[in-house]
């Protein structure tokens, strides 16, 4: 009886939240992807619940987690984020509660061994909602690191042409329609520079956007070209592009182990399965006689 008053609780509390945020954080919510935030029509009942208790996100896990989210959508938008992901995350706690109260009614007990995996179960849904963040992460970086070899290239060939660094930077963007993290952020130094930002200050954010070694080392070298009109800096351009395709090659060269040891899993998979099928008729043979 107390189970059941346990997930008629469950039920009633997530129906109120739903009832109760619906329709009023749409603009949040509905610009979410859906691949990453499959429950995004949902997490209002979360955004609810976090607001009531007038949760402030200042907390040292709030702030890294915003730097993070800022160099995820290359912006400032960490604070909208890091409130997205809360919602994630309680919307996510409150179904695996009810899931959990939908079980004990079904096994009609709740042992220490039940409670103990439920508590894991929770623990284990934040974990991995924090580590597609930082993967989320790693992916932008990945991806940065691999295009911005092939746009360096790219603008040394435009400059030797007789280009400016900034006419070479927009025939670039121009050209490339593909909805990479790099070339959107290219494509948001160029809107910057029109509407009248400094070129100076432009490529700095871009920097400070990419987060990347290389990306700093070029903006320097972009900089000093504006400020003192330093005539060996395409050479020093070429320098920089030689150790980003080494850069490049050795990161290839990573991934490439990476997806071999992989693949390790699903052949010992096969060879156990392979190995079955062959021995089964030799021991069912075996044990005939």
């Amino acid at each position: 009886m107390v189970l059941k008053v346990w997930l008629v609780m469950n039920l009633v509390v997530l129906i109120l939240l739903y009832f109760l945020s619906k329709g009023k954080y749409e603009d949040i919510f509905n610009q979410l992807d859906e691949k990453i935030y499959p429950l995004k029509r949902f997490l209002g009942m979360g955004h609810y619940l976090m607001k009531q208790i007038d949760y402030q996100y200042n907390t040292g896990y709030d702030q890294r987690m915003i730097l993070l989210f800022n160099q995820i959508h290359g912006g400032k938008e960490g604070r909208e984020y890091i409130e997205v992901h809360w919602a994630n995350q309680v919307t996510l706690t409150l179904l695996v509660v009810l899931l959990f109260a939908f079980f004990a009614v079904i096994l009609e007990e709740i042992s220490t061994e039940f409670i103990f995996f439920s508590i894991l179960a929770i623990v284990g849904v934040i974990f991995a909602l924090n580590n597609e963040v930082q993967q989320q992460f790693k992916k932008r970086q990945l991806e940065i690191k691999l295009d911005f070899t092939v746009f360096l290239s790219r603008l040394i060939l435009l400059m030797n042409a007789g280009l400016n660094v900034s006419k070479a930077w927009e025939r670039i963007v121009a050209e490339q329609v593909r909805d990479r993290p790099l070339y959107k952020e290219l494509r948001v130094t160029i809107h910057e520079i029109r509407n009248g930002k400094s070129e100076e200050e432009a490529y700095e954010d871009f920097a400070n956007r990419c987060r990347n070694p290389e990306i700093f080392k070029f903006v320097s070298l972009i900089i000093q070209n504006l400020k003192k009109g330093n005539e060996e800096t395409i050479s020093m351009l070429r320098l920089l592009t030689t150790e980003c395709w080494e850069s490049r090659k050795n990161t290839a060269k990573v991934l490439g182990e990476e997806a071999s040891t992989k693949l390790l899993i699903p052949m010992m998979i096969m060879f156990a399965a392979i190995l079955l099928i062959v021995m089964t008729p030799a021991v069912l043979a075996l044990r005939m006689m």
